[in-house]
């Protein structure tokens, strides 16, 4: 379980904008969500489901997160979006046992995250995503023996580039930094049509410093 949670759990923040014609590079990004929202009623499906309850508004959540009883459950809202800039605001809820990723005592967090992405297409093929994300966590029965662990993350700025190097390939390099536990992270990520694999590193982190990423969907109309 715990592995595959190492797998997916930046999985569940990600949503890939299945809904915009060609290969833009803006949309695409590494760890950040999309500043796009889903159009209404198309409904994404993969490592995340999504839907579009209106234009400007998104819901979703993590498959594979739920299956391993990890709650979880996010929201997207645009506030502006064209060719060139988009600008979104997000909020994510997750419920989880500390103890299970850093071998500490018994802690329950339920954690609560307000969030702004914000991309800009530099050109067609090239575009410089950046975001915020406010961490509020609740923690029940934790001690002095957690650790820091690249899947527990605080309050974080990242700033990502992502290239379209052809229509059906994009890569997106990224670089976080957490405010909370003051780590610094970085990685890269690859996508073939809608499919997105990736890493992203965390070197000072005391456990848990490579967190792969795979994500990959399709889509319906409703």
């Amino acid at each position: 379980m715990f592995y595959k949670f190492k797998f997916l759990v930046i999985a569940s923040l990600l949503i890939i904008n299945t809904a915009n014609a060609g290969r833009s590079a803006l949309g695409i990004t590494h760890t950040l969500p999309s500043p796009y929202t889903l159009p209404s009623g198309v409904f994404t499906y993969g490592t995340s489901l999504a839907y579009g309850v209106t234009d400007s508004i998104q819901i979703g959540t993590n498959l594979h997160l739920l299956l391993n009883s990890i709650g979880n459950a996010n929201a997207k809202i645009a506030i502006y979006s064209d060719e060139d800039l988009a600008l979104a605001t997000n909020f994510g809820w997750s419920k989880y046992n500390l103890d299970d990723l850093s071998g500490s005592k018994l802690a329950t967090v339920n954690s609560y995250n307000l969030g702004l992405v914000f991309g800009w297409a530099i050109t067609y093929k090239l575009a410089w995503t950046n975001g915020f994300e406010y961490a509020l966590r609740k923690v029940d029965g934790i001690d002095s023996s957690v650790v820091s662990s690249g899947l527990t993350l605080g309050t974080r700025v990242t700033s990502e580039l992502a290239w379209a190097y052809s229509d059906n390939n994009a890569v997106a390099i990224g670089a976080t930094y957490d405010t909370t536990y003051s780590l610094w992270g970085f990685g890269i990520s690859h996508y073939l049509k809608n499919f997105h694999l990736g890493v992203h590193y965390y070197p000072k982190a005391e456990q848990d410093k490579y967190i792969p990423i795979v994500a990959g969907s399709g889509s319906m109309q409703f």
